[in-house]
């Protein structure tokens, strides 16, 4: 059960680290000679692709109930006790199943694909390439990740462990963004990420004014993603 259980891990693993090559993606044919060139050897993706893409982690990875386990399930995920091929349970540093540090994982690779430079600098170049109602827009791209992202605190919801950790990258990668360190994103990423900083901020001041409504974990992690801020 563990492994069958890991492997569909994989399968997220593998949809986060490719899905979002869609997103400010381009087709490339090569042209030879006595072809028709009636297209162009370089085709930008449609619009609606591209937002089907960006809806793939919006449902299945940042959704609060994206990563929702029986705790009989769980409970059920031994490691094999005799070693095969896949390795043997001395070599684990848990022998029970670590479902934050797999999921933490899989959010991981999610911000950094979308938070990515080259996929930020196509989507700026791609705008003037083709007419202006058929661009994805990059400020659309920030807009729907923090919504998806930070949608609790709208409706004054407590976070589970899950979506605590989400948010918690999620500054972190927009911090990454602004600062900036090796000069390779474009202007209007870093802009972006010091508004959304911004809202965030604003989000969870608005939120604390009453915070009855809140658990402890979900104050303390609003408060600490402040002072982050």
């Amino acid at each position: 059960i563990r492994s069958i259980f890991y492997q569909g891990f994989w399968e997220y693993y593998g949809g986060a680290r490719n899905v979002a090559k869609f997103i400010g993606g381009i087709k490339h044919s090569r042209h030879h000679v006595g072809q028709d060139f009636s297209d162009y050897p370089l085709e930008i993706i449609e619009v609606a692709k591209q937002k089907e893409a960006l809806n793939f982690y919006k449902n299945y990875i940042f959704d609060k109930n994206a990563f929702q386990y029986s705790h009989e399930l769980l409970n059920k995920l031994a490691p094999e006790r005799l070693p095969d091929l896949e390795g043997d349970m001395w070599s684990m540093n848990r022998l029970d199943f670590p479902i934050h540090s797999i999921v933490e994982g899989i959010q991981k690779i999610s911000l950094y694909n979308l938070f990515n430079y080259r996929i930020h600098n196509r989507v700026i170049d791609n705008k003037i390439k083709v007419a202006t109602e058929d661009a994805f827009e990059l400020d659309y791209l920030f807009n729907e990740i923090t919504n998806a992202i930070w949608d609790e605190i709208n409706n004054k919801q407590n976070t589970n462990s899950f979506r605590r950790q989400l948010q918690n990258l999620h500054i972190e990668y927009l911090i990454k963004v602004y600062n900036d360190q090796q000069n390779k994103f474009p202007h209007d990423s870093k802009s972006l990420s010091r508004l959304h900083l911004g809202i965030i901020s604003q989000k969870i001041t608005e939120a604390l004014k009453d915070s009855k409504p809140f658990n402890d974990y979900t104050l303390a992690h609003l408060l600490k993603s402040l002072d982050t801020i």
